[in-house]
């Protein structure tokens, strides 16, 4: 398995292998982003053990009002994606991941943490 580099940024506009929907993951699929909108930033696709799978974590923004103060803040979501191809050339899209891909997915939410924290501070 390679594990991605803590320390690089992701890249913004890079896409999944397949032209499947990145991001399909059900109805709690980017609730704070609209259709169509795109991630602040990408993790992925790092490929796994497994052969033709790859996952990917984009990081979705929006900016909230608190109604109170008026202040307007940032707020951070993100969500898995697996792409892998089930014996054919046509991608299949899930929100599930395997036990094997647990250590990979672990190192993609602490360096999106990582990024997230950085985006707060500067």
């Amino acid at each position: 398995m390679t594990a991605p580099d803590p320390s690089t940024r992701p890249e913004p506009e890079r896409q999944p292998p397949a032209n499947g929907d990145e991001g399909s993951l059900g109805t709690d699929d980017q609730p704070s982003s609209p259709p169509g909108d795109k991630p602040a930033a990408r993790f992925g696709p790092y490929p796994t053990s497994e052969k033709r799978t790859f996952l990917s974590l984009p990081i979705w923004k929006r900016e909230v009002t608190d109604p109170h103060s008026e202040d307007v803040y940032a707020v951070y979501n993100v969500s898995f994606s697996r792409t892998y191809y089930n014996g054919g050339n046509e991608p299949k899209t899930s929100s599930t991941i395997r036990a094997s891909e647990i250590p990979l997915a672990v190192i993609m939410l602490q360096t999106a943490a990582r990024w997230i924290d950085e985006q707060k501070t500067s």
